[in-house]
């Protein structure tokens, strides 16, 4: 499949939302079981550390 230019950016945008769609979905019905209600640091962390590993965003 030959793709070029923005098309490739939109292309790679798409696959990475339903990858990271598919691992929240999951990641929500595993931690679905604690009673306590999980806060955006803990969710941000997580989802950050899963997609953009910490080595990556402590080098930027």
């Amino acid at each position: 499949m030959q793709v070029t230019g923005n098309s490739r950016v939109e292309l790679a945008s798409y696959n990475h939302n339903d990858v990271a769609h598919i691992w929240y979905t999951q990641w929500k019905e595993n931690n679905s079981t604690y009673s306590v209600a999980i806060t955006w640091e803990c969710f941000s962390d997580t989802f950050l550390d899963r997609f953009l590993p910490r080595e990556l965003r402590e080098a930027k």
